[in-house]
This record gives structure tokens, C-alpha cells and sequence, in this order.
């Protein structure tokens, strides 16, 4: 704290500001000596309203002039004065209430009626609810305020037998465009009746469901969403709401303006006429030539095939006439018998063009295909002899690469030494498991990396063969971070992630009906601290954290006072509260 003053003066600008606060004080303070004014009684040029008639919640406005207008203090002073035809009126109802019928479940009802006198400060006013005094709750809203008396009562009650009422209606929709959507929503009551049914209508007609058309109706909330919109969704929508008590209907219209419906006529006339030429030859104007009663006749016969490899394709292919026959039939035979349908089969007929293509053929494909042409005047047929040779089942062939053809000859020399190696194996007797590659340490592995044990144990055959991993010489439990391995003679132990607690040794033991083996390797882990000590600041703002913890005094030895240590002493109070007197609303 500053206890001497910061004027750059010093205490001569000091008293200099002190002098300039008091003259502004002394002149602000200063009284002023008038003698006073004596005003003669006030008198009203322009008194008030006699009579006022207002309807009920109109303003009342009261206006008047008076004299002398310089006095500047006036005391204004006024009283209500009631009609005595009032005083000790009993109450009357101006108005009674309505009944309410037909309300739905979750609906509202409001009863509202006047009373009269207005101004009874001492009339009280209960409801009752079949001969008892209505409860209050947060469902019953009761209002009396200038002789209107309210009430509005939330309908609970599940009714029984309603009939199906729309509470809001669809609008009708204008001016939409093909791709555009259309939206239809209503609401609906009752809202938990199971056997009621909503159905939609179009034109009249009863709509179905379809991916352009999704309709909901759930918790009284009816939708229709219509995507994709055409030309001819336009129309009268009907949805239609009933059950065993009645029905209900709500209806309105969609406009929808096609961008054009089917193209008719040809966007290409010139490509169009020449199509016809090439597909009907004769000349414009000329009547259709009548077909012709002649029976089916092959120009072109299918030819034969003989070398063809298993896996391959064959086409077969040829050309008939008439043309124009409606009633001409074609048929392919394999070995005398109708050719089974397949996917690797595929015939073609038309424009007086026959086809059949069969996809890599095999051996058993090899034979006679004939192909007949029958209408009503007589028949054709045009034979081929299909011959498909196999691939053998054992490749004897080299499937070397180019240039290495001689290795074909180093093998039944290498076959000649394995089979005297193995043999000599097996001539051996079985001794206990020897690991050919042991265990490895692992050292400077960190937190949260992975770690691979390996090892190759023999002989690779035995049935009987066991292996059973120890850490610290007590069996390794199981869990989702350690993964073993043992097949083809290896041994694999992997540990993802580890921590420093898996430190340690582990050993491997391999045990069948001979023997037992045993290899061990150690495992070091450097773990992550959890408090992180060192400043993350980057490289050359090293000094930045000395200079913050200098400016917030941490750098600097504490010169507070240390309390001696009170253990083993009875509490004691060092200071006492006091008494106090304080005003409302003080601390």
C-alpha cells in the first residue's frame, strides 16, 4: 500500500488539488437568500368531469386547470366514492356457464361466466366438482378478476366409444413442380384407440404404398409425404380416420405443373426413318409385303470345330430364311437331345441370324450340335461337330520360370538326401525335447510397446508334446495382452502392451512322456513417470518458468510464520468472538 502521494508535483500539487475540491464543494453548497413569495388560495378555472360513462375495461381520464400557476407547490388529494344501490348486494351471476360435450382425451375445458357486485372486497368464491369442493391441482386453473370468473380443466378421462374427429385439417398445396415433395399433416383423436384405421385416397381411389409414397400415424399425428412428385399426383387427397363408432374425414387438393410427360415423337427423325428402312426394306408408300408361306430354309450352315482346348469359348453361327415368319421356331439339339439350359449356353434369333455361344467348354461338350428351324410348312436342320480336348489332370511340365529349367534335374538328387536323412531319424530312439533356438533377453523396453518371445522346440510330431509358460516361476495367467503360440516347432509368447509390473523372468517348458526342457530370458521395462517434472516449454524458453516463478514469489524463501507442532495438546482457542450489534439486512 502507498502511503505517499504519486502527484508528480509532489505535496505542492497535492494541497493544489485539495484547494480545487473545496472551492467546487463550498460553491455547490452555497445557500441562496430569497425572501418568500406568499400565492393566494388556488381556484379551479376548469373543474372536472361530473359524470363519467364507461364500459367495463375502458380508461377513465380526468383532466382539469387551476390557478395560480406559479405556486410551485401543490397537494393533490382524491377518493373513490361507490353507489349505495351496491352496498350489501348479494352476489349474481350476469352470466351462466355452458355445457361442454364430446371433449377428447388431452383436450381442454374452459368454463367462464360474470358476477356481480365487482367491487366486494369480501365475497368469496369456491367451485365444486359433483357435489364436492374441486381440489386443487396443477391440471384445474382458477381465475376471478373484474367480475369475470374462469375456469379451465385439462380432460383426462379415457373415453369409451369416441368417434375419430380431426383437430386440424391438411392444407392443399399449389404450385408445385415435378421432383419437388408434397407434405400432408393433421392431427387426430382419440389418440389410443387400437382398432382405429387412417387410410389415404387419391382421385378417390385408395392409395398403396410405394417408395415414392410414406404415410404415418402414430399419437393422433397423421403424415403423407408424397417424393419425386409427377404430373399426375395432381388431384383431391382424402385421408379418411374411422372406427367401429364413426368416421371422419379431412380433404384437400394438390397441384402439380409436369415439365412434360412422354416424348411422342422422335427426337432424331432422319436416324429414325432409316432404322425403318433397315428393319422393314421397301419403299415409302408401298404397301407391307405379305409373309411368306415357304418353309424354313438355312443360307449359311454352322460350321465345325475341332480344335478347341478345354476352357475355351465356341461360337457357332448361321443364317436362315424367311425373316418375317411369326410363327417360325428354333431349336438346338446336343447328341440327339434338346440342349439343357445353362448359363454357359447362350442362343440368339433374330433378323434371320442364329447364334449359340457356349462358354469354356469341357470334355464332355465334345459332339453333334444340330440346330432346327420348324414352322407350320416344313422344318431345316444344320449339323457341327464340336471336338474339346482336356487338360490332363497331373501337370508333368516344369512350371519353372524361364532359365531355370535345370533345377528340375537337382531334384531326385535332393529327394534321394532328405529321404536318407529322415530315414536316419527315424531310425534314432526318441529323446527328450532339445530347444534349438532358446529364449532371448529383452532389455530397455519401454512402456506400452510389445514384446516377442521366440523359440523352436523338437521333434515337431509329438502328439503328447506340452508347453506352459512361467513368469517368476509361477504360471503365466491368461489375459487379453498375452498371445501364445505353439505349432510347426515354434514357441511364441507376445505381450501387448506391457508395463513396468510385467518385468521379470518367464520360462517356457516343453514336457511329453520322455522328458522335459526348459529355457528362460529376462524382460526389463523402463516405465512413464506420472508426474511429468521437466518445463514443456520449447527449446530456448527454458528460462521462462525461474522468471514466472520469480514474479510469483515462489523463488523467494517464505518468511512466514511456521506454528510450532501442537501434537499431543489439547485444542485451545486463541482468539474469542464478540458480541455485535447490526441493522437489517447488514453483514
Amino acid at each position: 500500500m502507498f502511503l505517499d502521494t504519486q502527484h508528480p508535483q509532489g505535496e505542492a500539487g497535492l494541497e493544489a488539488v485539495k484547494e480545487t475540491e473545496e472551492e467546487l464543494a463550498n460553491r455547490y453548497n452555497r445557500e441562496v437568500v430569497k425572501p418568500e413569495t406568499h400565492y393566494p388560495p388556488p381556484v379551479w378555472t376548469r373543474p372536472l368531469q361530473a359524470e363519467f360513462h364507461l364500459s367495463e375495461a375502458q380508461p377513465l381520464h380526468l383532466e382539469g386547470n387551476v390557478e395560480p400557476k406559479e405556486d410551485p407547490i401543490y397537494s393533490l388529494s382524491g377518493w373513490q366514492q361507490t353507489r349505495k344501490e351496491e352496498e350489501g348486494m348479494a352476489p349474481r351471476f350476469t352470466t351462466e356457464f355452458v355445457n361442454i360435450a364430446d371433449v377428447g382425451e388431452g383436450e381442454i375445458a374452459h368454463y367462464e361466466a360474470n358476477l356481480i357486485p365487482t367491487g366486494d372486497q369480501s365475497m368469496v368464491i369456491e367451485w365444486f366438482f359433483n357435489g364436492k369442493v374441486l381440489e386443487a391441482s396443477h391440471r384445474v386453473r382458477t381465475i376471478y378478476a373484474f367480475a369475470e370468473i374462469s375456469c379451465t380443466l385439462e380432460c383426462v378421462e379415457k373415453p369409451r366409444g369416441q368417434k375419430p374427429r380431426f383437430t386440424s385439417h391438411i392444407q392443399s398445396l399449389e404450385g408445385l413442380k415435378d421432383g419437388q415433395s408434397a407434405h400432408f399433416e393433421c392431427t387426430l383423436i382419440p389418440v389410443n384407440d387400437p382398432e382405429l384405421k387412417v387410410e389415404w385416397y387419391h382421385n378417390g381411389k385408395l392409395m398403396r404404398h410405394s417408395n415414392r409414397i410414406k404415410t404415418v400415424s402414430d399419437f393422433g399425428y397423421v403424415v403423407l409425404d408424397i417424393s419425386y412428385l409427377q404430373d399426375h399426383d395432381s388431384g383431391e387427397y382424402v385421408c379418411r380416420a374411422f372406427n367401429k363408432y364413426g368416421e371422419d374425414f379431412t380433404r384437400a387438393t394438390l397441384n402439380c405443373r409436369g415439365r412434360g410427360g412422354v416424348f411422342y415423337d422422335s427426337l432424331q427423325p432422319d436416324s429414325l426413318q432409316r432404322i425403318r428402312e433397315l428393319e422393314c426394306p421397301q419403299l415409302p408408300g408401298e404397301p407391307a409385303a405379305p409373309v411368306v408361306a415357304e418353309p424354313p430354309k438355312f443360307i449359311t450352315h454352322i460350321k465345325d470345330v475341332t480344335k478347341l482346348v478345354e476352357g475355351q469359348s465356341v461360337h457357332f453361327e448361321a443364317r436362315l430364311t424367311p425373316i418375317t415368319d411369326p410363327d417360325l421356331k428354333v431349336e438346338w439339339y446336343f447328341n440327339g437331345k434338346k440342349l439343357p439350359h445353362g448359363h454357359r449356353f447362350r442362343t440368339f434369333h433374330d433378323f434371320g441370324i442364329v447364334i449359340l455361344d457356349i462358354l469354356y467348354c469341357y470334355e464332355e461338350n465334345s459332339g453333334v450340335y444340330e440346330c432346327r428351324a420348324v414352322n407350320k410348312y416344313g422344318e431345316d436342320v444344320t449339323r457341327a461337330t464340336l471336338t474339346c480336348s482336356s487338360k490332363a489332370n497331373l501337370i508333368l511340365e516344369s512350371q519353372l520360370p524361364r532359365g531355370m529349367e535345370g533345377g528340375l534335374e537337382k531334384l531326385p538328387i535332393w529327394s534321394t538326401v532328405w529321404y536318407a536323412l529322415v530315414m536316419k531319424l527315424l531310425k534314432r530312439p526318441k529323446v527328450r525335447h532339445l530347444y534349438l533356438l532358446c529364449l532371448e533377453n529383452i532389455e530397455n523396453l519401454r512402456e506400452g510397446e510389445n514384446c516377442h518371445f521366440e523359440a523352436r522346440v523338437t521333434p515337431t510330431d509329438d502328439p503328447k508334446l506340452r508347453v506352459e509358460w512361467y513368469w517368476n516361476g509361477r504360471p503365466l495367467k491368461a489375459g487379453s495382452r498375452f498371445r501364445t503360440f505353439c505349432d510347426f516347432g515354434f514357441v511364441i509368447l507376445e505381450i501387448s502392451p506391457v508395463y513396468p509390473e510385467d518385468s521379470g523372468e518367464y520360462s517356457c517348458r516343453a514336457i511329453n512322456e520322455y522328458g522335459e526342457a526348459v529355457t528362460s530370458a529376462t524382460m526389463k521395462i523402463a516405465g512413464k513417470r506420472s508426474i511429468i517434472m521437466e518445463s514443456q516449454l520449447p527449446k530456448g524458453m527454458e528460462g521462462t518458468i525461474d522468471r514466472i516463478a520469480e514474479l510469483e514469489g515462489l523463488g523467494v524463501r517464505s518468511t512466514e510464520f511456521v506454528p510450532e507442532d501442537d501434537t499431543g495438546k489439547p485444542p485451545e482457542f486463541i482468539t474469542t468472538p464478540f458480541d455485535m450489534v447490526i441493522n437489517e439486512n447488514q453483514l
